[in-house]
């Protein structure tokens, strides 16, 4: 080749990728000719498609002595390809994808979508005015902007592009086209053709999730069940979305039982549960949701509530019930009670040999109930039979052997009966240990307002066994308030009724007041009493007022009754002529109360299997009052009357100028007109909801009329007086096969069905 009139020879070494230039003539070259040679060298690419990237050029001296200079190092970037889109999220033969992207925690993906370009792209063009929607869909408050773009020049480049949809229409399978002439590199290249973008998967599965009526056919978990492993199944409607169930309990998910669904078809999966998936005893909450193949979850099902009961708990109290003689020692005809911390099955065959008698007593049980065809309570008093031992061994513990707890757990118990009686000496009389078993009504109507509050409060404590000179301490929300030491002006020993004044002081701001009790003599100190709640307005008035008449039942459930497993199929209220009757519509003849084990409160539960007795009436307490504008909107919910009900019905009521209420929903069965003087259509639907709302208004609001007897609405204060109309708890479709169990709370508020 020759440069500027000189010959040089060329030569290339390809295994080592380097030309060699050599003079023609020989003779050496002067600088300036060797400089001519360099200058003149051009790179050219003899590849059909060339790859972007930098290259580097090396050149170095030989002299006749072969000495070799330094190399002089020359390097370019090569820019030569067309940018385009590439897929980040599927398959190298899948559409070009946006990489969606669940941003708010919905457990659906979509609300933030990536897309990628191979190399940056200038920013300025990727807006939301030069991507086009397909579909009709449009951008409305929808953006895009760059991720982590570079400054070059003027222009701002970028690989990544952030979407987010706002009130976008964009959906699964919407394409977001930038023309080819938008796609600019940092070399100006543009693409060779339009870059279409195709969201993914983004829509939840539309398909909730219901969980089983029952869980261990009685909703209990015991530790056999737990060990031999419990299959629970949660139905849902089959679809080709469906891809994964994922499971929780109590909101958690149990990682590792995410399962696929095998098909389209596909519409019930089952949890397996071990022993260990279920942690500590107490109240579980059992949901699941279903996940699509691109990750979106669909809507999370109702928990659904049971028990898991590890054991029969291992202690119990005994007290003196009646002592029948005057000896100063526990013998024959005496009655004991045995107090458990939960309800069991106690019979004969458990009690120990000789100790209660030579022949074996037969436990009786105290607010029982029937579970299965056996007898459960917390409470069982024994009668000492001939030849009884426990008056000698009062010190000494026993064991009951294989009691039975609800769950179907099996264990033996532990007795202590030390702190049963007080023996003052030799002969001198037997003396009972003491307790306190209940407050009486506080204020009449347990609401304390400003005027009572400033003039003192009394209390009424209900005790058992005490006598004058024992001590009474009062606690509110758990700290010690007061001290009475029983005497002739404050203890009526024939009634057991202690009486003291709670100042103004005490109460504190508006709110609501928890009271316990125990009472104690020398070294013995009781057991704290049963709660009472009382509801402190000093700075409002309370909706509870007697002077908004007889409009509503307000109670507090503590004092229905004094323990788990008392019946209730009646309620006495201070305003009412009558106690109001309670109907179960599910086929039990009547609720039973329950102590919850979460808070301690108590509530009702359904069930069919149950033969109940009667409530008796002082030991429930009810109060009529409903504020005007509680009656115009009234919403059921957790703080008023809510059951966790398997069939999520929502029932509605909206009733405007003359016009009857809407509908009446049970899962897929609406029932219109459910107001009228009539009532629906049979059979009549109950209270059967997770939520109830009442909102009426209009000149003619004093035409709806309750059902069942109930009186018409008062125009001028928007009240129904449901006075004659009883109060229906339960399902009348759910069929006697349904099970119920929730919390009542401290309101009921009556509605068409309600009071």
């Amino acid at each position: 080749m020759t440069v500027g009139g000189v010959t040089w020879n060329l030569g290339y070494d390809s295994a080592t990728r380097t030309f060699t230039f050599t003079p023609g003539s020989g003779a050496p070259q002067t600088t300036a000719n060797t400089l001519d040679l360099i200058q003149a060298i051009q790179y050219r690419n003899s590849a059909g498609t060339p790859s972007d990237g930098a290259r580097t050029f090396g050149f170095t001296l030989i002299d006749h002595a072969l000495n070799v200079s330094a190399a002089a190092v020359a390097s370019m970037v090569l820019n030569a390809a067309q940018p385009f889109g590439i897929n980040k999220s599927g398959s190298a033969m899948s559409p070009i994808l946006a990489e969606a992207v669940d941003d708010n925690g919905d457990g659906v993906k979509g609300d933030v979508n990536y897309l990628y370009f191979s190399e940056p792209v200038k920013v300025s063009a990727v807006t939301t005015s030069n991507l086009v929607l397909s579909g009709g869909a449009i951008w409305g408050t929808g953006t895009v902007e760059a991720v982590s773009p570079l400054l070059l020049g003027a222009d701002s480049y970028a690989s990544k592009f952030k979407i987010t949809q706002g009130s976008s229409s964009m959906t699964t399978g919407t394409t977001l086209t930038l023309s080819s002439n938008l796609v600019i590199d940092q070399g100006g290249y543009s693409a060779t053709a339009n870059v279409v973008f195709t969201l993914p998967d983004m829509v939840a599965p539309t398909s909730s999730v219901s969980p089983p009526l029952t869980i261990a056919v009685d909703n209990q978990v015991s530790s056999s069940e737990a060990a031999a492993g419990l299959g629970v199944a949660f139905s849902f409607t089959a679809s080709a979305d469906n891809a994964f169930i994922r499971y929780y309990l109590n909101g958690t998910e149990l990682t590792g039982k995410r399962a696929p669904i095998p098909t389209s078809s596909t519409a019930a999966m089952t949890l397996n549960m071990a022993a260990a998936d279920w942690g500590t005893a107490g109240i579980k909450g059992l949901s699941a949701r279903l996940e699509d193949a691109n990750g979106n979850l669909g809507p999370a099902s109702v928990a659904k509530s049971v028990n898991y009961d590890s054991g029969v708990t291992g202690t119990a109290t005994l007290s003196m019930s009646n002592n029948a003689g005057a000896s100063s020692t526990v013998d024959a005809g005496d009655v004991v009670q045995f107090r458990f911390a939960e309800a069991v099955n106690l019979t004969d065959s458990m009690l120990p040999s000789t100790l209660l008698g030579t022949t074996k007593p037969t436990p009786s049980a105290v607010d029982s109930f029937t579970l299965s065809g056996s007898v459960y309570a917390k409470n069982w008093t024994v009668t000492l039979a001939a030849g009884a031992t426990l008056g000698s061994n009062l010190s000494t513990p026993f064991t009951l052997t294989g009691v039975l707890d609800t769950a179907g757990n099996s264990g033996n118990v532990t007795v202590s009966p030390s702190d049963m009686v007080t023996s003052p000496g030799a002969g001198l009389s037997l003396l009972i240990n003491p307790s306190v078993k209940f407050f009486g009504n506080v204020a009449a109507d347990n609401v304390v307002n400003a005027a009572e509050s400033s003039t003192g409060v009394a209390l009424s404590l209900r005790t058992s066994f005490a006598q004058v000179g024992d001590t009474v301490r009062l606690y509110m929300d758990g700290q010690w308030v007061q001290t009475l030491t029983l005497s002739a002006s404050n203890f009526n020993s024939s009634t057991q009724t202690a009486t003291l004044n709670m100042a103004a002081s005490d109460w504190g701001a508006s709110g609501t007041r928890v009271l316990t009790a125990d009472i104690a003599r020398a070294s013995y100190t009781s057991g704290l009493s049963n709660q009472r709640t009382v509801y402190v307005a000093t700075d409002v008035a309370h909706w509870s007022s007697a002077s908004l008449g007889a409009t509503g039942l307000w109670f507090d459930p503590n004092s229905l009754a004094q323990d788990t497993g008392t019946s209730v199929t009646a309620f006495s209220a201070l305003n009412r002529a009558s106690p109001v009757t309670l109907t179960n519509m599910s086929g039990a003849t009547g609720p039973r109360l329950i102590r919850d084990a979460i808070n301690g409160n108590s509530g009702m539960y359904f069930d069919r299997t149950n033969t109940m007795g009667a409530l008796t009436l002082s030991n429930s307490s009810m109060t009529a009052g409903l504020s005007a504008q509680k009656a115009v909107f009234v919403t059921f919910n957790s703080y008023d009357l809510a059951f966790a009900l398997e069939e999520k019905g929502i029932f509605r009521i909206n009733a405007i100028a003359s016009f009857s209420l809407q509908q009446f929903l049970y899962g897929s069965n609406v029932r219109t007109s459910y107001w009228g003087t009539s009532g629906p259509a049979s059979p009549a639907p109950a209270n059967v909801f997770t939520q109830t709302e009442v909102n009426i208004s209009g000149p003619n609001a004093d035409n709806v009329q309750g059902y069942l007897n109930g009186a018409a609405m008062a125009a001028s204060i928007k009240q129904v007086d449901f006075t004659n109309a009883p109060l229906v708890l339960g399902s009348a479709q759910g069929g006697n096969e349904r099970q119920m169990n929730g919390l009542i709370g401290d309101l009921i508020i009556a509605d068409n069905k309600a009071l």
